[in-house]
């Protein structure tokens, strides 16, 4: 084969490889909805270098051009929203192996992001414009799953406005009983426009944080409980609660536990050392350094304003004016501190006079 036959044939393979690229870019360039992440991606465009053959390239752009735009691992975006541009994306649109919409809370999240925006833009466009971007983005039948669960929770939340401003959610404070029923009127409300699994999938975890809130209010208030049937009590609310929320919950009260330990060290009078071994047992190093620097900073401080105390009180007695005593303690504090700590000083002064 000579080369210039050669030639006109990698020529004409290279064309169509191009023209079915320029097939796919028109078939998802078109949608409101956009990958933001595209760049923190390989392309998926079809077009490969000539090094990898000729029949790998076409079959991988043959391939690229037929399939559906994949769902997985991306984010669809709504074009032009300036308030939006820099933002972190919540949420998610994702399918199953038959394609059916995963309805689950990152579904809610999506929705919320781009919802709240209607203040930008018109609300009436802007739903508009994420109906378009669902269309484009979900192949069926999860765009009609999402398209309607879309429409079932803009008119949640147009009944629960509704329900807002007509005052049913008003709660007397300190009746449990009117924040119970409340919050059991919002879940009715929620199940009955979005169906009891995309309700209890967007807020599951809100209404168990809120049951859980009540729960523990009755828990409260009840007086006649031993401290060992308030204990079990309380671990039974616990359970209820959903993962991440307990572990927010037990990492905080593991936090405070170990503040009410160092804070009962520091009343007894324990050195920097006794600090630091039990600070090790709970933080790694750097952290361990950098409470050991602040503890460290602070007795100085600290150190530093009780000798302050101690001769502007020697210093009370000297002088047989108010004026000049006041120059002589302006004089001591420009001594001992700088000038950003004296405003913590007179701040300090203030304190003990009133």
């Amino acid at each position: 084969m000579n080369k210039k036959y050669k030639s006109s044939i990698i020529l004409g393979l290279f064309m169509a490889v191009i023209g079915l690229g320029l097939v796919f870019k028109t078939q998802v360039s078109n949608s409101p909805f956009e990958n933001v992440s595209k760049n923190d991606r390989p392309l998926k465009s079809p077009l490969l270098t000539l090094s990898k053959g000729i029949d790998e390239r076409l079959e991988t752009a043959k391939k690229t051009s037929l399939e559906q735009h994949d769902v997985a691992g991306e984010i669809p975006v709504i074009k032009n929203i300036k308030s939006l541009k820099g933002t972190q994306i919540h949420g998610n649109l994702r399918i199953d192996d038959n394609g059916n919409l995963i309805v689950e809370k990152p579904v809610k999240q999506l929705f919320d992001y781009f919802l709240n925006v209607s203040g930008e833009v018109p609300r009436a466009e802007l739903i508009m414009q994420i109906k378009q971007g669902i269309a484009d983005y979900l192949t069926e039948p999860a765009q009609s799953q999402a398209l309607k669960l879309f429409d079932d929770y803009l008119v949640y939340q147009a009944a629960l406005q509704t329900e807002i401003n007509s005052g049913l959610y008003q709660v007397t404070p300190g009746n449990l009983d009117d924040l119970e029923a409340s919050y059991q009127t919002r879940s009715q409300l929620r199940s009955f426009h979005l169906g009891n699994e995309a309700a209890s999938a967007f807020f599951g975890d809100e209404e168990a944080r809120d049951w859980y809130t009540v729960g523990k209010l009755r828990l409260n208030a009840n007086t006649s409980l031993s401290d060992a049937e308030r204990q079990a009590e309380l671990s039974a609310l616990e359970s209820t609660l959903p993962e991440n929320h307990k572990k927010v919950m037990y990492k905080q009260r593991e936090r405070e536990a170990i503040r009410t330990k160092i804070d009962d060290l520091r009343t007894n009078n324990a050195d920097i050392y006794t600090l630091q071994e039990e600070w090790s047992k709970h933080y790694d190093n750097e952290t361990v350094e950098r409470f050991v620097n602040l503890e460290t900073t602070r007795n100085e401080w600290n150190n530093r304003y009780q000798a302050y105390l101690q001769k502007k009180e020697r210093m009370s007695v000297n002088f047989a004016s108010k004026e000049a005593y006041n120059q002589a303690l302006d004089q001591l504090k420009s001594s001992m501190f700088k000038e950003n700590e004296i405003l913590r000083v007179n701040a300090k002064d203030r304190l003990a006079q009133n």
